[in-house]
């Protein structure tokens, strides 16, 4: 019995892992490389081989070939870089293809335009036969050749397309991802910021309330020393904080007064607040028809008075048209507003 070629062996060991990998792990990367070297090693020893053997021998040596490669396709590779490996695997099988087909075209070209395949033991109807015959030879082999860079081309650009098709999917989460990460750094930063705002709100909240000196002046300027000491400011004691402000407003009112020539008096008076609390600070003037002004005229002075303070910076609630002053002009200091309350003005009370 004929020792069969070594690479056939080979082919057939091989053959037998790769069919027993077909039904089992998807991913067996390694032996996916042992199975493609085999291949490539094989094939090409066949190719020097196919000289020495018989056409049977050839089909079967083919045959079996083609079942290796099949049996390597079902090998599958789960992520980019199992994809990028087996792409280098089918490009190295393709340029072990290339040599086979330049053995073939060789062969072919010895076979038709040489005479060095001719015996001289032979006469030229036989050696023509062995020319015919090794002719054919080489044209399996040129057909598996080209088979085989077809094939490689194939799987490989198939795998480039599937390798660019998982990078474009991992660079579309990977931009999600960051996307996200955007907006969730925008959610943070936009609490953070409402956070510092309502932190400033409660802090300017608990700040007492002061005159400055600008505002100071404009009470004077405004009224003049004598309407000044004809004014009242109107607070209770039970604000500390509130009481404190009117007090400011009084002692600036006192030393208007003072500056005119006009003896000081207290305007400065107190008041008990119910459960209706009025918040911030009001003006109304009097309804009295004895003064030497007219009522249209203190009600100007009281909006000039209100507009001088407000551009100053000073927050006015509203002006009281329906409440008669006790002196000339009164101005009334009410507790703070509370936090987030609403501090329109309300001119029609």
């Amino acid at each position: 019995m004929k020792a069969e070629p070594a690479s056939l062996i080979v082919s057939r060991e091989s053959l037998k892992r790769a069919l027993k990998l077909g039904s089992g792990s998807a991913s067996d990367y390694y032996v996916y490389q042992e199975l493609k070297f085999k291949l490539a090693s094989g094939t090409i020893t066949s190719c020097f081989a196919l000289m020495r053997c018989s056409r049977r021998r050839l089909l079967k040596v083919l045959r079996t070939s083609m079942m290796l490669i099949q049996s390597i396709l079902a090998l599958g590779t789960p992520n980019a870089t199992a994809l990028e490996a087996a792409q280098k695997c089918w490009e190295t099988a393709g340029d072990v293809a290339t040599l086979v087909v330049i053995v073939g075209v060789i062969g072919e070209f010895l076979a038709e335009f040489t005479n060095v395949l001719d015996l001289k033991n032979l006469d030229l109807k036989k050696n023509d036969a062995r020319r015919h015959r090794f002719g054919k030879f080489s044209t399996l082999i040129l057909i598996a050749g080209l088979a085989g860079e077809l094939l490689s081309h194939n799987r490989s650009s198939k795998l480039s397309a599937k390798i660019n098709a998982l990078q474009t999917e991992a660079a579309a989460m990977a931009n999600k991802e960051a996307g996200q990460a955007r907006k969730q750094a925008g959610e943070a930063l936009e609490r953070a910021a409402k956070a510092d705002l309502a932190r400033v709100q409660l802090e300017a909240s608990m700040m007492w309330r002061h005159l400055s000196e600008k505002q100071k002046q404009i009470l004077c300027s405004v009224l003049s020393p004598k309407r000044a000491n004809q004014s009242m400011i109107i607070s209770s004691p039970q604000d500390p904080e509130a009481w404190s402000y009117a007090a400011e407003f009084g002692d600036e009112l006192r030393r208007c007064a003072i500056s005119g020539g006009f003896a000081p008096a207290g305007h400065l008076g107190g008041t008990n607040w119910s459960s209706n609390v009025r918040f911030g600070v009001w003006l109304r003037y009097s309804k009295n028809p004895n003064w030497d002004i007219s009522e249209a005229g203190r009600k100007r002075l009281a909006l000039s008075l209100r507009k001088a303070l407000e551009d100053a910076g000073v927050k006015i609630a509203g002006m009281s048209t329906t409440e008669d002053a006790s002196g000339f002009i009164d101005i009334y200091v009410g507790p703070k507003f509370p936090p987030h309350a609403d501090e329109s003005t309300n001119i029609s009370q």
